[in-house]
């Protein structure tokens, strides 16, 4: 029995230090340049980019299997000009992990990235093809539907050729297979995001962005730091940006979570000096239908004019437990929304408005809530108004608001000790799509 297992100890000694010479035998044997051609050809194959690795790859062992690449760009779809370009990046996987399918990325560090982000005038960018199928390889839906249906009978293999890879995308592999890629941490330094509206002719930059997440698994939110500074000559723009939160990302749907978002903006921005701008709450977007929908959403800004604005100081203050939006359809819910904000110009002129909605329900299939109230007074230097109003008792849908009662109240004084007080009220008619309002009748006193 005694010999038995020690003939069991050592095979295993022995094959640990075969699996240790054989490993150590690969890394001292690494060709980079086969490397380096068969990424090239399977990223020109499924996306019709060129990309180019000028720099070393280095592979390590101990303590963890790191990579490590330098000098990486990527090009422009069917293109050489340059979309991306790495300087350094570099990336430690946990051995035992592999063993259960899970490719766990202990540490990832990516340094001095630039991307050059580019919307033309349909509204799509230029890195649209990397988050879906493969160019070379588009298929109808139903096509997809059948292929999947007719391989849903084969077990999945993680140990597919590249060759096989090239012809889907990785979504379409990882979804396929029990294969998991974690990644524990990633630090994004010096990197630089160069973005261009052609439609809205906006040209800005994030430079010096940094970047740091929690744990990234797909599917599962993470925690995200960000820093940078922010450029801009369409419009100006010479601001600090700091942004931090819990991010949901589903491109494939155009789906974006931000939970506990905390944003702050600092600086200059177009014609105002930018003193305190933070934005916070709970986010889900959905840019495939223009939608965002809030909650615990908190909005505070104060801003100087600069000297080539006719503004003096502007602030906001924006609260909103619920705040709903959906550009497709005009649908719009809030639920104890509250907005007080102020503009003061350099000649004196000023313009207060407040805006209370305890509740408000509006979509293409109804229309209702509590009355809408507000309060605005516009001063100049020889006369002010503070006019009031109010929208009772909202029905129809958001095509054809009807508002049982439109009521406006308020009091106009003159330098020269004029009064005029207004108490006017109609019923309403809204389109959001025509942009119009109609007041049948209007009914009221004007009492000088």
């Amino acid at each position: 029995m005694k010999k038995w297992l020690k003939g069991i100890l050592i095979a295993c000694v022995v094959f640990l230090i075969a699996a240790f010479i054989g490993v150590a035998i690969f890394i001292l044997t690494f060709d980079t340049t086969v490397y380096k051609n068969k990424l090239a050809s399977m990223v020109k194959s499924q996306y019709n980019r060129e990309l180019s690795v000028n720099g070393d790859i280095k592979l390590s062992l101990f303590p963890r299997i790191g990579l490590n690449a330098s000098d990486v760009s990527l090009s422009e779809p069917g293109s050489t000009k340059e979309f991306a370009h790495v300087d350094n990046i570099r990336f430690a996987v946990a051995i035992w992990p592999l063993i259960s399918n899970r490719f766990l990325v202990d540490h990832m560090s990516v340094s001095g990235l630039r991307a050059n982000i580019v919307r033309d005038h349909d509204g799509l960018l230029n890195f649209d093809d990397l988050l879906s199928l493969s160019q070379t390889e588009q298929e109808p839906l139903d096509n997809l539907h059948a292929k999947s249906a007719t391989e849903a009978s084969t077990a999945p293999d993680v140990n597919r050729s590249s060759e096989q890879v090239v012809n889907e995308s990785l979504g379409e592999w990882l979804a396929k297979t029990d294969f998991k890629v974690d990644v524990a941490g990633l630090v994004l330094q010096k990197a630089q995001f160069n973005y261009q509206d052609l439609g809205l002719k906006h040209k800005l930059q994030l430079d010096n962005v940094q970047i740091d997440t929690g744990r990234i698994t797909l599917g599962q939110a993470f925690d995200i730091h960000l820093q940078a500074d922010l450029k801009g000559e369409q419009p100006y723009a010479a601001a600090t940006l700091d942004v931090s939160g819990l991010l949901l990302l589903n491109p494939e749907k155009q789906q974006y979570t931000a939970q506990k978002l905390r944003a702050n903006l600092l600086g200059e921005f177009k014609q105002y000096d930018i003193t305190k701008a933070n934005l916070s709450g709970d986010f889900n977007l959905d840019t495939l239908s223009y939608a965002i929908f809030g909650k615990a959403v908190e909005l505070s800004m104060q801003a100087k004019g600069l000297e080539q604005s006719s503004t003096d100081t502007v602030s906001i203050e924006m609260t909103a437990p619920q705040l709903d939006y959906n550009a497709s359809d005009l649908s719009l819910g809030l639920e104890n929304f509250a907005l007080n904000s102020r503009l003061q110009r350099k000649d004196q002129q000023a313009i207060d408005l407040e805006l209370r909605s305890p509740e408000l329900d509006v979509s293409p299939t109804k229309a209702g809530g509590k009355p809408l109230t507000g309060k605005m007074t516009v001063q100049r230097i020889d006369q002010k108004i503070d006019l009031g109003f109010s929208l009772s008792n909202i029905s129809g849908i958001a095509q054809d608001l009807n508002v049982e009662k439109v009521e406006l109240s308020g009091l106009y004084q003159s330098k020269a000790d004029n009064q005029i007080e207004i108490a006017l009220n109609s019923a309403g008619k809204f389109n959001l799509f025509e942009q119009t309002i109609t007041l049948p009748y209007l009914q009221g006193e004007l009492q000088v």
